[in-house]
């Protein structure tokens, strides 16, 4: 993959991105506890600025976009995968 962004733009996607895969994170270790409030409110905001460097590397016409949609996927999953051992019903 040949990325065709300015070094300081590609430092910044990547910082982003792994800004966001922090985010996540953070997210699924405050669970249940008093910081989750804060911490979901983290995700959305690093969410959304992962979303939009995408977008950002996609206008340069940039192959760079690949690895923020990458990394939006990974988010994604790991924001609704439910890694608790405990069994629940799906319905209450």
């Amino acid at each position: 993959m040949v990325c065709t962004l300015h070094p300081m733009l590609f430092f910044l996607l990547m910082a982003i991105q792994a800004g966001g895969l922090l985010s996540m994170f953070f997210n699924r270790a405050t669970e249940g506890g008093r910081l989750h409030g804060l911490s979901h409110g983290l995700f959305f905001a690093a969410f959304t600025c992962v979303g939009f460097s995408a977008l950002v590397a996609l206008s340069f016409r940039s192959q760079c976009w690949i690895v923020a949609a990458i990394t939006l996927g990974i988010m994604i999953v790991g924001a609704t995968c439910d890694f608790s051992h405990t069994r629940r019903p799906a319905i209450h």
